[in-house]
């Protein structure tokens, strides 16, 4: 009974040499790294195969359903890829988390950095939720989008409550923090902010050309998604213009000028219209009303110049008229 008793002492009293030794990560673990990092560089389709090789092979259920999760952010990537926008890039300034609302031409009262917004049968909590016309813009992690915050909108309803947010897109919303999108007043630039590319507490602002209507199309290369999301401010080339190519310019500014001033004396009315007593509705219905029938012709004149200048192969100046 003695040997085996100092044998026993002899493995209590020595080195747990085991508790030393680095933790092996699972092999599930090392994949949903490998998947977090296709994830971050938009390689979505590359994402989703290590995340389900990664659940397939993980022995921890809690594990197993984060990475569900996050499979389907991927997935949700995958899909955005396919209704992409390239917006006019004007300016990208960095600014520190703390001070980046002062590169915004804001109201007097700013905006709020956090507030709750009511949807028909739910209740978000959304940061610096921002009107423009009949659209509220916001940002939020708890929605259908790509990781971090992601930018959305809402419209506003005859009700008087809100539509169901929609994802912006990309380049408007990545896998990073994405935040603060604002519409400057004279119909000209969009503003917001991201993280991408960042470090510590700082933030990149973007100005980016306003489309009312833009075009969407489909971006299935990682590279070319990656580029657009950079949103690298366009090169100011001087480029001198014909007398011809400046009237198709001219037309094309007058037009869109034209159909942002409209819509947002349509927007104005409609929210009147809204909160207005029945006596008022009436005649404010009638307005309404003439001026979405005046709304088609604007569109149709805006489209048939923005196309004539695709024809001239003329761009409109990136920078014409910003400063910080």
């Amino acid at each position: 009974m003695i040997i085996p008793l100092l044998l026993a002492s002899f493995l209590a009293a020595a080195p747990d040499t085991a508790a030393r030794q680095p933790r092996l990560l699972p092999e599930s673990e090392l994949i949903a790294m490998e998947a977090q990092d296709h994830h971050e560089a938009f390689e979505f389709a590359a994402a989703l195969e290590c995340w389900e090789k990664a659940v397939s092979r993980s022995r921890d259920t809690l594990a197993a359903a984060e990475m569900e999760k996050e499979m389907t952010l991927s997935r949700n990537g995958l899909a955005m890829s396919d209704f992409c926008v390239k917006p006019g890039v004007v300016a990208r300034r960095r600014f520190s988390r703390s001070g980046f609302t002062s590169a915004y031409p804001l109201p007097g009262g700013g905006v709020k950095a956090v507030d709750t917004l009511r949807l028909p049968g739910d209740t978000l909590r959304v940061l610096y939720p921002v009107r423009s016309g009949e659209w509220l813009y916001f940002s939020s992690d708890a929605l259908y989008g790509v990781g971090g915050y992601d930018l959305y909108r809402c419209r506003r309803t005859a009700d008087g409550g809100w539509s169901r947010p929609e994802n912006l897109g990309f380049p408007y919303s990545s896998p990073d923090d994405d935040f603060l999108y604002f519409n400057t007043p004279d119909g000209k630039y969009s503003l917001f902010a991201s993280s991408r590319g960042c470090e510590g507490d700082s933030v990149n602002v973007y100005v980016l050309e306003y489309e009312l209507n833009p075009v969407r199309e489909k971006i299935s290369d990682p590279a070319a998604l990656r580029a657009l999301c950079k949103l690298e401010p366009a090169a100011r080339d001087a480029v001198e213009l014909t007398a011809r190519q400046k009237a198709v310019l001219g037309e094309w500014r007058a037009a869109t000028d034209t159909l942002a001033a409209h819509q947002r004396q349509l927007g104005a009315l409609r929210r009147r219209y809204s909160d207005a007593p029945a006596v008022e509705r009436q005649f404010l219905g009638e307005e309404i009303s003439t001026l979405e029938m005046g709304l088609p012709a604007l569109l149709r004149r805006q489209k048939a110049a923005e196309a004539l200048m695709q024809r001239e192969g003329i761009k409109e100046p990136a920078a014409s008229g910003w400063s910080w």
